[in-house]
């Protein structure tokens, strides 16, 4: 019987890996779901995975965050736009093209007779023809332009038809992203390849039909107390606003759209798809964009702010279940790379261990000892406070919530501190005061002192997050400025002075 499902099991090798810009299609099968999301209640449904404020991943069913990886949607887009981040790049391949017979241009040549130069360019009506990047209003296009010296007759873009519309008498045409999607399709194979020698790739993916939209889990959630609501992520209300945008473009249509009304939409779909994607963080999409989140103004760098935001949002307004916050006092007898965690937090603060051959005498013993708050078997957690009946007999395969105790990993910061090194991954140590107490060496790379400020402390749960928190976060690898070189590791001014208080009337004898 194994042998023949073993049989069964078919082998390959991977031959090569092709990057490149998701098409349409591909946007389309990366969903979870046929159906597009067309409502704004769906941008955080539970198809799109875990977390949840309640209730399970509609697609795999699945009820902890670590099991779902997050699944995809895509907004169907009314028009197609050209993407916000490649105008320019879409633009240098074109120029390089022919637009009525989709060859590379030819060389014009310069000397000889007449029938010299006509017989060095390909197509001699669309010879002459441009293409610049325009734009309007914040919404970029491509625009053709003959030189305003030439002879302007009817039919001047009349081999456009064949791509879309037949528009325009003047000596400056919009290049519709619709039109340039049909271009890109009839390139014949052979221009392709010597487009791919000059460096440019024709690819479906520069024109945009469907925006995908991003997993629950790489956005971040409201967080309620009952009380109030933290702020919603940014980038989930631009999403939002691209949603009624292309709800207010497809209840106002009327019969079939002409050139005009086909670029006004064109436009107004770029601008709402450029500002999403600016929030949301792709680096190349910069606009002159004046908005406003909450009173903070968004201008060029509006990429680097939103994520600052981010950051703001998960370490600043500990937005975590497992995290605490304390004021911090000197331990000058501790190692720099230890964190002292009152008893008070270390009691209600819980750490994950799934129970294994290999550890179940060492977590039994932490439930003997009234160590643990609780277990969990399959999807239902048990207590195990004190007045819990009965004896609990750990079995493999279950995960024990366990008290923090000496020698757990954990990291901190001090908020608002935001930079490279004002996140220091270290060692618990638990003892009987009321503050969390650090070497007085590690006020320098939290920008800190002992005047009452307070630090915000994560206790990363699975083992991948204990890995990258030491492996990024350890004192020990990142002793040094990654800006100076210098040596991060100091006193701060008040610990010097009280140094110096302390020592001023010592004498030493020179060695």
């Amino acid at each position: 019987m194994e042998e023949a499902s073993s049989s069964d099991i078919l082998e390959g090798e991977i031959i090569g890996i092709r990057f490149g810009l998701a098409t349409n299609h591909q946007i389309r099968i990366a969903s979870i779901r046929d159906a597009k999301i067309d409502h704004a209640n769906q941008l955080s449904n539970s198809f799109l995975g875990l977390p949840l404020e309640f209730g399970k991943c509609e697609s795999c069913g699945a009820t902890e965050a670590d099991k779902c990886e997050g699944h995809f949607g895509y907004i169907e887009l009314p028009v197609p736009i050209y993407h916000p981040a490649h105008v320019n790049e879409l633009k240098q391949m074109l120029s390089l093209l022919c637009l009525k017979c989709l060859k590379i241009k030819k060389a014009k040549s310069t000397s000889g007779g007449i029938a010299e130069r006509l017989l060095g360019v390909c197509c001699e009506e669309a010879s002459h023809i441009s293409i610049r990047e325009k734009a309007s209003d914040g919404a970029s296009y491509l625009e053709l332009k003959v030189p305003s010296r030439s002879r302007l007759h009817g039919d001047c873009w009349k081999f456009l038809e064949r791509y879309g519309y037949r528009y325009g008498s003047n000596h400056t045409r919009p290049l519709l992203a619709r039109e340039v999607k049909e271009i890109i399709r009839r390139i014949p194979e052979e221009t392709r390849k010597k487009l791919t020698a000059k460096g440019h790739i024709p690819q479906e993916g520069y024109i945009l039909e469907c925006l995908p939209v991003p997993p629950n889990c790489l956005s971040v959630p409201d967080v309620s107390d009952g009380v109030s609501s933290m702020s919603v992520d940014p980038s989930r209300i631009e999403l939002k606003n691209v949603l009624k945008k292309v709800i207010a473009i497809e209840s106002s249509r009327s019969g079939e759209t002409n050139f005009e009304s086909h670029k006004a939409e064109a436009d107004d779909i770029f601008r709402v798809v450029d500002t999403y994607l600016q929030v949301r963080g792709t680096a190349k999409a910069a606009r002159h964009i004046d908005l406003r989140f909450g009173g903070a103004k968004m201008s060029d760098s509006s990429s680097s702010k939103a994520w600052a935001e981010k950051m703001r949002t998960l370490f600043i307004r500990k937005g975590s279940g497992f995290s605490s916050r304390s004021v911090i006092t000197g331990d000058a007898y501790r190692k720099v790379n230890e964190v002292g965690i009152p008893m008070e937090i270390a009691h209600r603060i819980t750490y994950e261990e799934r129970v294994s051959v290999h550890n179940i005498g060492y977590l039994q013993e932490l439930v003997d000892n009234k160590m643990c708050l609780s277990y969990t078997q399959g999807s239902t957690t048990y207590s195990l406070r004190d007045g819990s009946k009965g004896h609990t007999v750990l079995k493999p395969g279950q995960i024990v919530h366990r008290r923090v105790m000496d020698g757990d990993v954990v990291f901190i910061n001090r908020p608002p501190t935001t930079h490279k090194h004002s996140l220091q991954a270290l060692r618990v140590y638990v003892h009987e005061d009321n503050t969390v107490k650090i070497n007085p060496l590690m006020c320098g790379p939290l920008s800190a002192d002992f005047d009452g400020d307070c630090v915000h402390l994560f206790y990363p749960q699975s083992l991948t997050a204990k890995a990258e928190v030491m492996e990024l976060f350890s004192v020990d690898k990142q002793l040094r400025s990654s800006h100076t070189g210098h040596l991060i590791l100091q006193m701060g001014l008040d610990s010097l002075l009280s140094l110096r208080v302390m020592l001023e009337q010592v004498f030493l004898n020179k060695a």
